[in-house]
């Protein structure tokens, strides 16, 4: 079995953004969920223990705290200030550079065969693929253990279908908006120009009348 960075502690005592004290300890060394409502913490989480291994990333990471973790036989201690941080691999002090080599992401080999069913079952096979891009562990069966209801996660097609039609039916009106928007215009010009013409007319006909009263005048004088 491929070794992996396994979390075992973990203290943050000051980062920006976390507003309580964080502590972490009796995790589990395969798979551990971290769970609760919008705005709870969870991506802070995610951010502290990102910055505990990764504390001066291209950018300034204010946090302080500490962690203890294993990999394999050895046993790795982190101590976090701001953008400096002290580590050791057992009880050798080293680079902070030095943990890229436990920081590899684990490589996948599969094959449609190992994934394929007996009864070529699709619902299945995507199953397995969720499984597997999900490090091995079924997050399905785990998320149903504790409560959770994740159907709704994986009903994508549907969603993305709804949405389809959802978005057919708004283009559908803004052309029809559009195409009413093109009436109303071409019915004002029209308008514009029936005005336009009735003046024409007027001022013809007044000038008609002027020059036949012209015309008489000149007749009369004579």
């Amino acid at each position: 079995m491929t070794e992996s960075l396994v979390f075992k502690e973990v203290r943050i005592d000051r980062m920006y953004g976390l507003p309580f004290d964080l502590y972490l300890s009796e995790l589990s060394p395969h798979l551990n969920i971290v769970f609760g409502p919008n705005g709870s913490g969870k991506t802070t989480i995610a951010n502290a223990l990102n910055g505990l291994l990764l504390p001066s990333a291209g950018r300034e990471v204010k946090l302080y705290g500490q962690a203890n973790l294993g990999f394999g036989s050895q046993t790795i201690y982190l101590d976090v200030k701001g953008t400096r941080a002290e580590c050791r691999i057992n009880t050798r002090t080293v680079d902070q550079s030095e943990l890229s080599q436990f920081l590899r992401p684990k490589s996948y080999h599969l094959s449609l065969q190992e994934l394929l069913p007996e009864k070529n079952d699709d619902n299945e096979l995507a199953r397995e693929i969720i499984k597997q891009a999900n490090g091995g562990f079924d997050i399905v069966a785990a998320g149903k253990k504790l409560g959770f209801n994740l159907q709704k996660r994986y009903n994508k097609t549907n969603e993305a279908k709804e949405f389809e039609a959802i978005s057919k039916k708004l283009r559908s009106v803004i052309q029809e908006q559009s195409s009413l928007q093109h009436q109303k215009n071409h019915r004002k010009n029209l308008i514009e120009e029936r005005d336009l013409s009735l003046e024409a007319g007027r001022r013809a006909e007044l000038i008609a009348k002027i020059i036949q009263w012209r015309s008489a005048d000149a007749e009369y004088k004579k």
